[in-house]
């Protein structure tokens, strides 16, 4: 009775150790995991603000560039339209060089 006893405890022990070893493990897979999903997470941001930025700065070039655009030849058909020009009857020259110098 006492040998069974014996056994049944040891194997208990065994057990426990094994169940121990289980966790540590299982501990240790979860967070390999958890850092994985977390460089996964950190590179998808980096990326996604990467192109965020250049979308952005792309979309903002391009309302600069159309608004000084906008504002040149706004500035030349002022400056043609203009009482003075107008008077001395050189709109055609005063175009061509006020395209020259804003361009």
């Amino acid at each position: 009775m006492k040998t069974f006893t014996k056994s049944s405890k040891s194997k208990g022990k065994k057990l426990e150790e094994f169940d121990k070893e289980i966790e540590d493990i299982t501990t240790i897979a979860q967070d390999k995991f958890a850092h994985e999903l977390e460089n996964i997470a950190y590179d998808s941001v980096q990326k996604f603000r990467s192109l965020l930025a250049k979308e952005l700065n792309s979309t903002f070039n391009n309302i600069h560039s159309q608004n000084v655009n906008l504002l040149k030849s706004s500035l030349v058909e002022y400056a043609i339209s203009s009482n003075f020009i107008n008077k001395k009857g050189e709109t055609a020259l005063i175009r061509s060089l006020l395209n020259i110098f804003i361009r």
